[in-house]
C-alpha cells in the first residue's frame, strides 16, 4: 500500500505560521479542506498538513488562508493520547505544492490566473 497522497484545488483553511523546531528545522502546520457540501456549507474532509524547511519558508511567504493549492506528499499516521483519550489521524507531509490563482486579498489582478509552484523540501 502506498502512502502517497494528492489533493487538488483545495483551500488553505487557517493562517500560516513558520515555527522553529529542534535542530534548526522549520515547519508550518496547516489544514486543507476538500469535498465541500453546499447543503451544509462545510467541508466533508479536513486534512492536516506539514511543510518543512526551505519549502516551508517559500510556502509561508507566498500563501495565505483561503489560497487554493495542489499538494502532494506522504501520509504519516499521527496517533497520540492525552487527558481526553486516544486520538488517531493522518498528517500529509508535503513534498510539493502548486499555488492556484490568488485569494481575493491579492492586490495584483495580473496574478489571478497564474499558478506558481514550489518544489520538494529538504
Amino acid at each position: 500500500m502506498s502512502n502517497q497522497a494528492i489533493f487538488s484545488n483545495v483551500p488553505i483553511m487557517n493562517d500560516l505560521t513558520l515555527n522553529d523546531v529542534k535542530g534548526g528545522n522549520k515547519v508550518c502546520n496547516f489544514r486543507i479542506g476538500d469535498d465541500f457540501d453546499k447543503g451544509t456549507g462545510k467541508y466533508q474532509l479536513i486534512q492536516r498538513c506539514e511543510v518543512w524547511n526551505s519549502l516551508a519558508d517559500a510556502f509561508v511567504k507566498n500563501c495565505q488562508k483561503g489560497r487554493r493549492i495542489v499538494i502532494w506528499g506522504k501520509l504519516k499516521h499521527d496517533n497520540y493520547e492525552n487527558d481526553k483519550g486516544k486520538h488517531f489521524g493522518t498528517v500529509l507531509i508535503a513534498d510539493h505544492i502548486d499555488f492556484l490563482g490568488t485569494t481575493k486579498d491579492t492586490k495584483s489582478e495580473d496574478e489571478a490566473g497564474a499558478a506558481a509552484e514550489i518544489g520538494t523540501g529538504d
